[in-house]
């Protein structure tokens, strides 16, 4: 019986031939990001940023490595996965885009309606829900043109820039669970490319950065908020994890400037219905070390990082009810969830009164906003460094 079995066992390992899908690096090309565009005859145009492979790289010189480490492939077609087999006839590597990081969409596109183009990304095995999103005003594909200035290539810029400053980070499982889910609208972070203004510059300079939002209604953009106002959706959104800001003293407490940044912020969204009406309540809590100061105000006194507090608090408060007011009032688009909200707080509500009606409801919903900042350091110097003890207002 033993020697059966190990007969058996023998010849089932025979027969293991390895994974059945596996695939050779050798024969694909890896997609790093893709663009969307509208094209023409209603058709899409799908613009591939590739990593060129590394036998076929040059670094010689380099002032052309840049341009040697990616490769750029564009198609049009009734689809993405139509324009991509478009392309892939061109080529003598498999299209691989397992390791995709990045999906740029051009205004006109996202402005038909974004949802329409979008199929291929949860059927199709490969590309990675945990890919991010972004918006361009005109064409995405203009992107992939630029000479990243500080990376090797503009891919590896945008991919660093993500996690930066704003923590504005939009995965396309985030835009996905927006589109389908009642009580809340999409919003993905604008991307543009600015040039150095010195004309005495050799070579302008380009850089990648975040400027901005596009506020979605559902599937279709709606409009763009600047940089400011997508901070104040950030806050609501508990977001917020970095950043600086500054506030401007009055004259009569000795003018200047004190500049703040965030140590942390946890911000709580709270629907309450009283008397048949609903309002929702939003609490920002804020904690900042001071990095700044160009006032003539002596920072050891509780009563002095008291007022910068309250200064700091409407600051964040005008930001938030700024970003309320360009979406909710301004586009209808409820990019903070406030629905969702009201829908797992009150769910019996939610379905009876205000979920077949809430695009209608949501302009007129009373939001309020309560901010407290504690500033915790205030750095070695309680005092701005070219004063002299007698100047500092006491």
């Amino acid at each position: 019986m033993k020697i059966n079995l190990l007969t058996i066992l023998l010849i089932l390992t025979m027969l293991l031939t390895g994974c059945w899908d596996n695939k050779d690096i050798n024969d694909l090309i890896i997609v790093s990001s893709m663009a969307l565009d509208k094209g023409e005859h209603d058709n899409l145009k799908v613009t591939l940023l590739c990593i060129r492979p590394t036998s076929q790289r040059s670094f010689e010189s380099e002032k052309i490595s840049q341009n040697n480490d990616v490769i750029i492939f564009s198609s049009e077609g009734g689809d993405i996965m139509d324009a991509c087999n478009r392309i892939s006839r061109k080529l003598s590597r498999k299209l691989f885009f397992s390791q995709m990081e990045n999906v740029l969409m051009g205004e006109y596109l996202a402005r038909e309606n974004a949802a329409e183009y979008l199929d291929f990304f949860p059927r199709h095995p490969e590309p990675p829900l945990k890919t991010h999103m972004f918006l361009t005003k005109g064409n995405a594909s203009k992107i992939f043109d630029t000479d990243s200035s500080l990376e090797r290539n503009i891919a590896q810029e945008i991919d660093k820039l993500k996690s930066l400053n704003l923590k504005a980070e939009v995965q396309l499982k985030d835009f996905f669970i927006a589109l389908t889910e009642d009580g809340i609208d999409p919003i993905i972070p604008l991307l543009e490319v600015t040039k150095s203004d010195k004309e005495t510059t050799p070579s302008t300079a380009s850089v990648a950065s975040i400027t901005g939002a596009g506020l979605f209604n559902k599937s279709k953009l709606v409009d763009f908020i600047d940089y400011d106002t997508y901070r104040g959706v950030l806050y609501i959104q508990n977001k917020i994890k970095l950043g600086s800001g500054s506030v401007t003293f009055p004259k009569e407490s000795g003018g200047g400037k004190v500049t703040a940044k965030v140590l942390d912020s946890i911000t709580k969204i709270t629907p309450i219905i009283e008397n048949d009406e609903l309002s929702v309540k939003i609490f920002i809590k804020t904690k900042a070390h001071l990095s700044e100061n160009t006032t003539k105000l002596d920072l050891t006194k509780p009563s002095v990082i008291d007022e910068i507090d309250t200064l700091f608090e409407n600051r964040i408060k005008n930001l938030a009810e700024s970003a309320i007011d360009k979406a909710k009032n301004t586009n209808c688009s409820d990019v903070f969830g406030f629905g969702s909200i009201v829908r797992g707080e009150y769910p019996k509500q939610w379905e009876d009164q205000y979920k077949k009606d809430w695009k209608t409801l949501l302009p007129s919903l009373k939001v309020s906003v309560v901010c407290d900042v504690d500033i915790t350091e205030i750095g070695f110097d309680a005092k701005s460094l070219p004063l002299k003890e007698e100047d500092i207002l006491r």
